[in-house]
C-alpha cells in the first residue's frame, strides 16, 4: 500500500492537464526556464490529489484540494503570488487555534482572508468527479 501525489491544471474550457511533480518543482525553482505558454497571462485552476495505491494500482482518492496558479505574459509561473496565498491560508488555519487577544478589540484584519480566498476555488460535483477519475487513471488526459 502506498500514496501517490497528482497535480492537475484546468484551462478555461475545463480541460484537464496532468502536471508531474518533477516539472512543478522545476517551475517553482526556475520559472523562466519552464514556461507553459498555453497559460500565458492567466490565473489557472489547480487540483492537488493524493491517491491510495495497492500494488501500484490507484484505489481511491484520499485527499483533494483546489488552488490557483498565476502565469505571466510568457506563461511563467508566478511563485511569489502562490506563496502569498498559501501563507494566508496557513495563517487563517492557525488563527482559529489561537485565542483572540483582548487588546485587538473588534477590528478584524481581513487582508489574509481575502488573499486566501483568491487562491482557492470550488469545483462543481461533475468536475470534481472528472478530476477524481483522472487521478485514478480512469480517464486519459494530456500530460504537461
Amino acid at each position: 500500500m502506498g500514496l501517490s501525489y497528482r497535480r492537475f491544471l484546468l484551462d478555461r474550457d475545463d480541460r484537464l492537464y496532468r502536471l508531474p511533480l518533477a516539472k512543478l518543482v522545476r517551475m517553482f525553482d526556475d520559472p523562466a526556464a519552464h514556461p507553459l505558454p498555453r497559460f500565458a497571462g492567466q490565473r489557472v485552476r489547480s487540483s492537488e490529489v493524493i491517491v491510495e495505491l495497492l500494488d501500484r494500482v490507484p484505489q481511491r482518492v484520499v485527499w483533494m484540494t483546489f488552488g490557483m496558479f498565476g502565469f505571466d505574459h510568457r506563461g511563467c509561473l508566478q511563485p511569489e503570488e502562490h506563496a502569498r496565498q498559501q501563507w494566508a491560508r496557513a495563517e487563517l488555519a492557525l488563527a482559529q487555534l489561537a485565542p483572540a487577544r483582548a487588546s485587538e478589540g473588534r477590528i478584524i484584519d481581513a487582508a489574509n482572508r481575502f488573499r486566501a480566498r483568491g487562491g482557492t476555488w470550488t469545483p462543481s460535483s461533475s468536475l470534481q468527479r472528472r478530476i477524481e477519475e483522472a487521478a485514478l487513471d480512469c480517464r486519459a488526459i494530456e500530460r504537461l
